[in-house]
């Protein structure tokens, strides 16, 4: 079943609609008739995903890589994990305190998938080239703690919508960023798109990928921008 709902009117999506499932069974059966099995499917290019090689590949183990630790969801207290609200509360909450004090990264981390999850920030170069840097959640901490407990940081949740369809849910989160709670500005605003995946009785983050506000990319009114 999809569902959409949102803190404010959504914002209209494009994209393309699936392939006709018709066309992928002729295109399925003319394999066949070439006879070309799976086994003898050309590469993908390198932007690809998995190449033929990998269709023989064991499945995913269930202990996650050694850099992304596997935390129980009592490291979330009080936080509901079957709720996607409160998920998103605890994960602001997680990265939010003020100078000098340490984050909650145990919190965080109960809340990231400990095999999938990845957090993707986007940022623009000096020629005006949108950049992007792929961590894991690990990875976020090391890069951001410094920061984060040098100089005090809240990040809260101005507006949202969201899709579900089964098992997998996208927020789009927008937030603004402060350096303590009392800030009469925030000194960032942004996007973030969060995908949470429903897998054992709870919500996990899978993805978030952000964006910052700029003078040519404005948070919209519908989202709680100005």
């Amino acid at each position: 079943m999809f569902n959409r709902t949102s803190s404010a009117p959504r914002i209209r999506a494009g994209g393309s609609a699936p392939r006709s499932t018709t066309v992928m069974a002729m295109a399925l059966l003319l394999l066949l008739a070439a006879g070309c099995g799976v086994e003898d499917a050309p590469e993908a290019d390198a932007d690809g995903a998995a190449t033929a090689a990998t269709a023989d590949a064991p499945a995913a183990v269930d202990q996650p890589p050694p850099d992304i630790p596997s935390l129980s969801p009592s490291a979330a207290g009080s936080y509901d994990l079957t709720s996607v609200d409160a998920v998103i509360e605890a994960l602001y909450a997680s990265i939010s305190g003020p100078a000098g004090q340490p984050r909650d990264w145990d919190l965080f981390h109960s809340l990231m998938h400990p095999t999938a999850a990845r957090l993707i920030s986007v940022d623009m170069n000096a020629e005006g080239e949108a950049v992007h840097n792929v961590m894991t959640s690990q990875g976020f901490v090391d890069a951001a703690n410094g920061g984060l407990v040098s100089n005090g940081f809240y990040e809260e949740e101005l507006g949202f919508s969201e899709d579900r369809f089964g098992n997998i849910v996208h927020r789009f989160s927008s937030y603004d960023s402060k350096r303590t709670p009392g800030d009469a500005e925030p000194f960032s605003r942004g996007i973030n798109s969060i995908q949470l995946l429903w897998s054992e009785g709870r919500w996990w983050v899978v993805t978030i990928l952000w964006d910052r506000e700029r003078p040519d990319n404005m948070i919209p009114g519908e989202l709680g921008g100005e």
